[in-house]
């Protein structure tokens, strides 16, 4: 197994949902907030994969449409003292009004401050993935290929 050093989850949680208009529903909540199954929603995938990886130290949540409702939910659902992983939701520096960023890449020109951190790996994952993957299974192939950037899809 490889070094792992530090690895910090980034998801990427926006989305109007526009072409899911039926499940937003007309109280327009934003995609990650569209439920799954019965008790969830589709946030609750991403988050879980992070939680049963043991190398992601923390999740960083990068709110984006209908932002206070994610983060009312995030810090009601994981904020809990035995949660493994601490999950934050992070508004961006320059939010002004009911929208955030203006896509999945302002979140990250947005958010710059945070990568001046010491993180040695991070992981960028989208809010409405729908799959059970082994994070773990995917740092150490990208540390023991010496990869600058792995992409799963």
């Amino acid at each position: 197994m490889a070094n792992h050093g530090k690895v910090r989850a980034f998801i990427t949680a926006g989305g109007k949902g526009t072409r899911l208009r039926v499940f937003v529903g007309p109280n327009r909540r934003s995609k990650p907030m569209v439920p799954f199954g019965s008790q969830y929603r589709l946030i609750d995938v991403g988050v879980s994969n992070c939680q049963y990886s043991k190398w992601i130290d923390q999740v960083e949540v990068f709110l984006q449409a209908v932002p206070n409702q994610l983060k009312n939910y995030l810090e009601a659902t994981y904020s809990h003292h035995w949660m493994p992983k601490k999950v934050r939701a992070q508004l961006p520096p320059m939010y002004h009004g009911p929208e955030c960023f203006a896509g999945s890449a302002d979140t990250f020109r947005q958010s710059a401050w945070i990568f001046q951190e010491k993180i040695d790996n991070f992981l960028i994952l989208s809010a409405d993935q729908v799959y059970r993957m082994d994070f773990d299974q995917l740092i150490n192939h990208h540390l023991e290929q010496k990869a600058d950037i792995t992409i799963a899809v």
